[in-house]
């Protein structure tokens, strides 16, 4: 009689593993002192491990000034080179200035806390019009150079483009925003709660004269609130939102989210 043998059974588990991307965003700011353009670098979740920078690309836009140079300090853990400038094609009286970095040493960057990545100061000045490049709606000819921005990590998912967008494509001027920081509400007047839901609440001992906020994208989705100091924005999309609060002595601009 033969004798049977149980050959033992051996398991393979693959584990894979998938990071997905967590939008990383630019932000457009003056300098406290209103001297600077300063861009902030954020992404809008926690990542429990460091990455790796790739490439990525920062372009500045202001308009056509004659003989204009711009000095720039990298503040982080990349270093940029400031690109030759590009005259809009469509002759729209915008210079464009990008700034490309071929990449950096690891870091993390946590949910919702800006980093200060890049310093710009127009030889020029700041008391004009500047905003980011917008990917998809400015021109894609540009002399045959991609502004488009851009910010490539390298992790455990491989190389990933996790820009997403501007926190705002609205413009800055220094001069009318002056040392009004975008993260700061003074004791004039605050805005809760954030993140909120359906109905936003501004303190004030001042009159409120209008209220503007506006996507990421920098499309107005909601204006005049009539002095009202209880909006309700119960219509809005899921997202980080740019409010501005228009009142007597002065604008304030707050970043909320619509949970």
């Amino acid at each position: 009689m033969k004798q049977l043998y149980k050959l033992p059974i051996v398991l393979s588990l693959l584990f894979t593993v998938t990071i997905s991307s967590q939008n990383i965003q630019y932000d457009l700011r003056c300098s406290g002192d209103g001297s600077s353009y300063e861009i902030y670098v954020s992404r809008d979740a926690n990542t429990s491990f460091p990455f790796a920078l790739g490439s990525s690309t920062i372009t500045l836009i202001l308009p056509t000034g004659s003989s204009r140079t711009i000095a720039f300090t990298s503040e982080s853990v990349a270093t940029y080179s400031q690109q030759p400038a590009i005259i809009d094609g469509n002759s729209s009286g915008n210079d464009f200035y990008p700034f490309t970095s071929s990449g950096g040493a690891q870091t993390t960057l946590t949910a919702d806390t800006p980093v200060l990545w890049l310093t710009l100061t127009p030889s020029d000045g700041t008391n004009q019009d500047a905003r980011l490049f917008i990917n998809g709606t400015d021109p894609s000819d540009l002399g045959g150079v991609n502004a488009s921005n851009t910010f490539t990590t390298i992790s455990a998912s491989g190389i990933v483009n996790e820009y997403s967008s501007n926190v705002s494509d609205v413009v800055v001027n220094c001069s009318s925003l002056s040392t009004d920081d975008f993260d700061k509400i003074s004791n004039e007047l605050s805005i809760y709660p954030n993140p909120f839901t359906d109905t936003l609440l501004i303190e004030s001992n001042v009159d409120i004269e209008n209220v503007e906020i506006y996507d990421v994208k920098g499309k107005r989705v909601f204006n005049n609130n009539n002095g009202k100091r209880e909006i309700s924005v119960g219509h809005l999309q899921k997202g980080l939102y740019l409010m501005k609060v228009y009142y007597q002595g002065g604008i304030k601009t707050k970043r909320v989210i619509k949970k």
